[in-house]
């Protein structure tokens, strides 16, 4: 559910950014929240061993630099719009 729900945002993000709104600024920001608390469950809930090497690397790799792009394009819309 929490997957959708990053989809959905990441849309929105995307629709705003396209309007050019300056409302992209919290969109950013609701995505990277989204996407750093998806990490952070992903390696707390992560079992020993090769499951919590896996979610540190999908989180470090993947989920936490889109998180900063989010932010970083929803700051730059704002600073445009």
């Amino acid at each position: 559910m929490l997957d959708l729900t990053e989809f959905a945002a990441l849309l929105s993000l995307d629709a705003l950014l396209r309007r050019r709104s300056p409302a992209a600024l919290w969109a950013g920001a609701a995505v990277a929240l989204l996407l750093t608390g998806d990490a952070l469950a992903d390696i707390a809930c992560a079992g020993p061993g090769h499951a919590v090497l896996a979610a540190l690397v999908m989180a470090s790799c993947i989920e936490l630099p889109l998180a900063v792009v989010c932010l970083r394009l929803g700051r730059d819309a704002a600073v445009r719009g």
